[in-house]
């Protein structure tokens, strides 16, 4: 499963309100191993005018997971100092760059940024790949109303990883009616506009469901729609936030909502339960959603791994592979595809002594060659070269007149013993 932490900006704003959002960590770290739990994706918008404190409130969360858990964290429109005309996101780097990155679980799924115009990788446009049950997946995040090299770059991630199931994530996209998020990128140092995200990417046959945060919905519940890509597939969109429910909406206090999306084994049904461990209920009609707005079921066009390089080549390699001897037994090996780490052929066993067993050319681990090789060990040297040998070599002529002097001399002691007997 994967979990969604909305938009922050309400359970970050003061310690109090913190509270809820140390429940929701307490959950996924005591829930990560009967849930599966892969991936948390955080919603973004750590910070309500309260400058370094909202992001040391998220990432005392994030630290509970004791780097056992992979997380990623968006960046939303709190996040930039809007209104500016420039992108600046040096608090969100400061506690979610690259360097934070590589020292939590994260840094075995992160596989690359987007890097800006110096050279330095902005994890606010990252990707993280992992396989489940040999099915890949990516999630890819972009920045709050991304740019156009943002974009550009975002395809050729995904034409680079065509079996990838991908899942984007970005905080602002839709608003609670369903439609595209009113927005000007301008005070954001430009981007595309909301509607302008999917145009941009819809000819990427491997996104396979969007999931965003940042846009008030006033009741809290999850609000959903559809996407169609060039394949003529449906997209499903989410979009989770709980800011204006939180913010004293209903309750008076932080409902500490979590969006637990639980994939099954085939990949082919995905279902998202909004969950609140604070309250240890699912969203419900008294908290203002619809009464189906504790659960959504889709289905998943999934890719299944080509086990083929981009260029046309086989990604199979053969492992477990054994060469057979004269006294043990081999294996001709699997075919396994390192990409999604699943085996896809296996092999046989070969008996030990058989045509294709080791002939005594001091292959398969012998130290000797040629016919006074015997499994893999040293002549006896000492040995006549007339005398009775052992193995699929023997000379059959030659142990039958070993036999036969063997059987004589058995005999004639016999007579002697007896003789000496009756004196």
């Amino acid at each position: 499963s994967l979990i969604f932490v909305p938009d922050m900006r309400t359970v970050t704003k003061n310690d109090k309100y913190n509270e809820a959002w140390l429940a929701m960590s307490d959950w996924i770290t005591e829930n990560a191993g009967k849930e599966n739990i892969k991936h948390i994706i955080a919603g973004g918008s750590y910070s309500k005018n309260t400058g370094e404190a909202g992001y040391k409130r998220a990432l005392k969360g994030f630290k509970l997971f004791n780097n056992d858990i992979s997380w990623s964290a968006l960046a939303g429109e709190l996040d930039y100092k809007a209104g500016t005309g420039v992108r600046d996101t040096s608090l969100y780097q400061k506690y979610f760059g690259k360097s934070e990155i590589d020292s939590t679980a994260a840094s075995a799924y992160y596989s690359g940024s987007f890097e800006d115009a110096e050279g330095v990788s902005a994890t606010e446009n990252s990707y993280y790949r992992f396989n489940v049950n040999h099915i890949k997946w990516m999630i890819l995040q972009l920045e709050a109303y991304p740019r156009q090299s943002v974009l550009e770059w975002a395809k050729s991630v995904l034409s680079q990883y065509p079996d990838d199931n991908v899942i984007l994530t970005v905080s602002e996209y839709i608003g609670a009616d369903g439609n595209y998020s009113v927005s000007n990128p301008s005070g954001y140092g430009g981007g595309a506009g909301t509607a302008n995200i999917w145009e941009a990417l819809k000819d990427c046959g491997n996104i396979k469901m969007i999931l965003c945060s940042g846009a008030g919905n006033g009741t809290g519940a999850v609000v959903f729609k559809t996407e169609s890509n060039v394949n003529g597939g449906s997209v499903p969109v989410f979009s989770v936030s709980a800011a204006d429910a939180d913010d004293n909406y209903y309750t008076y206090k932080p409902l500490g909502m979590l969006g637990i999306i639980r994939i099954s084994g085939d990949g082919r049904k995905a279902a998202l339960q909004y969950y609140s461990p604070s309250l240890k209920k699912s969203f419900s009609p008294e908290y203002g959603g619809v009464s189906d707005s504790n659960k959504h079921t889709v289905s998943l066009d999934v890719n299944l791994c080509s086990h083929t390089a981009a260029d046309g080549t086989s990604r199979l390699v053969k492992v477990n592979e054994n060469a057979a001897t004269k006294i043990t037994n081999g294996y001709t090996g699997d075919m396994y595809c390192p990409e999604c780490e699943a085996i896809i052929s296996v092999g046989s066993f070969v008996r030990s002594g058989s045509a294709s067993a080791d002939n005594g050319s001091g292959e398969n681990g012998g130290t000797g060659g040629g016919d006074k090789n015997t499994n893999g060990s040293s002549a006896d040297n000492t040995q006549p070269d007339n005398s009775p040998k052992t193995g699929d070599r023997a000379n059959p002529a030659v142990w039958l007149a070993a036999l036969l002097v063997s059987a004589s001399a058995v005999y004639i002691i016999g007579r002697r013993r007896t003789k000496n007997g009756r004196r």
